[in-house]
């Protein structure tokens, strides 16, 4: 009995010469039917694939025809289609050389998990631009692409891989067309061909079943792809009470917006050494925010919360040496406190046990992946900026709120190390200190994992970056903005939204919206001015700096805005910050994104 093959693709010609002993009936899949065809071809990759599979013995080729498929086929008529196989046929081998590369819901991989269970192996190349497609990436379908290594059509690489599966003969080789009658190519498709050819081959000597075939692949391959165990990042401790130290830069935002903490904060404090013992928050934060009066570390009451959340300590250990960090990480242990460190420093320096703090390594990296990434289904919105100290997380606190309150689901990747306070699922800490020990490729592809995978329960997704974007300088290794880059190349988002200076040099900041436009693929929809200037020009930075007033503020906006023909919003007025998000939700349904 022969092995049946159903290859879906542009048609076979099977007068071809190369098929004269070969078993081959063709179909059409017309309005969701898959009905006898007239076998009327003019496009020739079908019959090249054809071509490499009726090389085995005892395999009946039943080929079903897509009409334009040089165009690709839709996620739809795909699912439709093998719906159509599952309840009217019965094939030992589905080879599919196409797919799709966003994939909505699940019902594809359903019914590729039903065919799996009625026994059929689906086969299915990858995209040949290089990027994860559908169904390949499935678990419960072979995937296949080109091995660097496969020269003859019975190599195989086996790949140990949640994606890739094998490699095969995908190189330049000689196989059958229309006109001509053959012709040198190369591909995905042919790949996945060669390894259908070879499950024939397994069948016809008794091997079955999906886990049976990949590990006889594995026997027979000439080089195993081996993994490492993916660990996935670990999560903050569950808190419902802490305490903050020291009371610096990063944590205003926890006092501005504690409202969107999933905890309570009970208690502010700080060296005692510093001037911000007796102050109030909202007189050093600003605005309607939480008010509580910063106590020295001396005066803990050990007994009213159950973490202690640790931030950046560098410049006081410094200053001061750091008797009071010790004296409160060492209090905190004894108490059997939870620590959430900002950085790993602390961990380090005061030899922290089991304290948490956020950080990406590389045994976290997807492995064998080949570079392949995810295109992605979902619009990315991305905070980027001209310069560090812009509010930028405040920002994209601001906005997610909104968007929340709208009632979008909002998927979020955040640089901040604290940004899992928030709710904010992935964080990325490339800010101060950094905690990302990965680079270039490696972060493109950890970041584009988990955009992807923050697609699958969210409408939007934003992204935000650190400091600066473009170099302002070359003098000095310190100007380059080379995780900045990474970031940006990581996400990829739809649209940006670029926070600036008031003294920033209009040049500056048209070359910034220019580099993130042709960088990648999107569009500096608006700019939020941050209200602060420099209080001596001729200083620079280090003259200090104070809050712009109202007039001000509308003066520098209106300049911006006709200097740069984009929309500026304040970041300090709320209702700019609800005109925004409008904007962006209008902007990305102008855009189909």
């Amino acid at each position: 009995m022969s092995v049946i093959v159903l290859m879906v693709d542009s048609g076979v010609n099977s007068k071809h010469p190369c098929f004269k002993n070969s078993e081959i009936e063709t179909f059409d899949f017309i309005n969701g039917q898959i009905v006898s065809s007239n076998n009327m071809v003019t496009y020739g990759h079908g019959t090249a694939v054809a071509s490499i599979i009726a090389r085995k013995q005892n395999v009946k080729i039943m080929s079903v025809k897509i009409d334009d498929i040089e165009n690709g086929i839709d996620e739809e008529q795909l699912i439709s289609l093998l719906r159509c196989v599952s309840k009217t046929m019965n094939v030992d081998v589905i080879n599919l050389s196409l797919g799709v590369n966003i994939c909505e819901g699940t019902e594809l991989f359903d019914i590729c998990e039903e065919l799996k269970n009625n026994n059929t192996i689906i086969v299915s190349a990858f995209d040949n631009a290089g990027a994860i497609s559908f169904p390949a990436a499935f678990s419960n379908v072979i995937g296949v692409t080109s091995g660097s290594m496969c020269l003859k059509t019975n190599q195989f690489e086996y790949v140990e891989s949640s994606i890739v599966n094998l490699g095969a003969k995908g190189g330049i080789q000689m196989l059958a067309w229309l006109n001509p009658q053959y012709l040198m190519l190369g591909g995905n498709s042919f790949a996945c061909a060669h390894v259908s050819a070879q499950i024939v081959e397994y069948i016809n000597e008794g091997i079955t079943g999906f886990d049976n075939i990949l590990e006889k692949f594995k026997e027979d391959s000439i080089r195993i792809w081996e993994t490492h165990n993916v660990i996935e990042s670990k999560s903050p401790p569950d808190m419902k009470k802490a305490i903050i130290f020291p009371f610096n830069k990063e944590m205003h935002s926890m006092i501005r917006f504690s409202h969107m903490l999933s905890f309570e904060i009970v208690g502010v404090f700080d060296s005692r050494s510093s001037a911000n013992i007796g102050v109030g928050t909202r007189t050093l934060v600003g605005g309607d925010v939480l008010d509580m009066k910063i106590k020295s570390v001396s005066e803990i009451d050990w007994d009213q919360f159950d973490t202690v959340i640790l931030g950046h300590t560098d410049e006081l250990h410094n200053l001061t040496g750091g008797d009071d960090i010790r004296h409160l990480v060492s209090m905190a242990q004894t108490k059997r406190k939870k620590i959430f460190s900002l950085d790993e420093n602390n961990v380090k320096r005061y030899e922290l046990k089991d304290a948490y703090y956020p950080v990406v390594k590389s045994s976290q990296l997807p492995a064998n992946r080949f570079g392949k990434l995810y295109r992605i289904s979902k619009p990315v919105l991305g905070v980027f900026g001209t310069s560090s100290k812009q509010g930028k997380f405040t920002l994209q606190l601001k906005l997610r709120e909104l968007f929340v309150k709208d009632g979008y689901s909002v998927g979020q990747i955040g640089t901040e190390p604290h940004s899992q306070l928030f709710g904010v699922e992935e964080v990325f800490p490339i800010g101060y200190n950094s905690n990302v020990e990965i680079c270039e490729h490696e972060v493109v592809l950890y970041l584009n994992s988990i955009v992807h995978k923050l697609c699958k329960n969210n409408d939007l997704i934003i992204v935000g970056s650190q400091s600066g974007t473009l170099p302002y300088d070359v003098g000095n290794l310190a100007q380059f903005t080379i995780s900045q880059m990474n970031f940006l190349l990581g996400t990829q988002p739809d649209a940006v939204i670029l926070c600036v200076n008031a003294f920033d040099e209009y040049e500056y900041v048209e070359r910034t919206i220019n580099y993130i436009e042709n960088v990648v693929n999107c569009k500096v929809v608006a700019i939020v001015l941050f209200p602060v200037t420099l209080s001596d020009g001729w200083r620079g930075i280090y003259g200090g700096r104070h809050e712009l007033s109202q007039q001000e503020m509308i003066i520098s906006m209106e300049r911006l805005s006709k200097a740069m023909n984009r929309k500026v919003y304040a970041l300090n007025n709320c209702n700019d910050m609800e005109r925004l998000k409008d904007d962006i939700i209008d902007y990305f349904s102008e855009e189909g994104v």
